[in-house]
């Protein structure tokens, strides 16, 4: 995507992982509204779904994206990241990583939404809104890492 001055991206809506696209697309304290809506099931790769006209599975489902989450060299490389701020953000995370020690895929997880929650901040003018869709199991682990 190429646009020709500031205008041309005012009122776009972005698709995609979206911390690559704030980094390439957006400035600082430039977004009015953030929705969040990140897959939330660590090991659940997400499809698209096709029907045929019985209802039944059709072999052209495709798969949307593969966005499980694990632990691993990405997630570990966020996480040293995140901790080298020294911040709310880092104390957040290595209480996790205690509580969730026995569960390196939700640790992930939340080490990767921390990554999210950041760069969304950066990117919100004052006074801007984020509203983040989490499942129920972690609802209060990412309403604490978002504040």
């Amino acid at each position: 995507m190429t646009t020709t001055n500031e205008q041309d991206t005012k009122h776009w809506l972005y698709f995609g992982e979206c911390c690559s696209l704030m980094e390439r697309w957006v400035k600082a304290e430039q977004v009015d509204l953030v929705y969040l809506d990140p897959p939330w099931q660590p090991k659940r790769a997400n499809n698209v779904l096709h029907r045929e006209k019985d209802g039944s599975e059709s072999i052209a489902s495709v798969e949307a994206f593969d966005r499980t989450w694990r632990w691993g060299p990405e997630a570990a490389s966020v996480e040293t990241t995140l901790m080298a701020t020294d911040g709310p953000v880092a104390t957040t995370l290595d209480g996790f990583k205690r509580i969730y020690e026995s569960d390196q895929h939700t640790y992930a997880y939340l080490v990767q939404m921390g990554r999210m929650l950041v760069d969304v901040r950066h990117v919100t003018k004052p006074g801007g809104s984020v509203y983040l869709n989490a499942d129920e199991m972690l609802n209060a682990p990412l309403r604490i890492l978002g504040d």
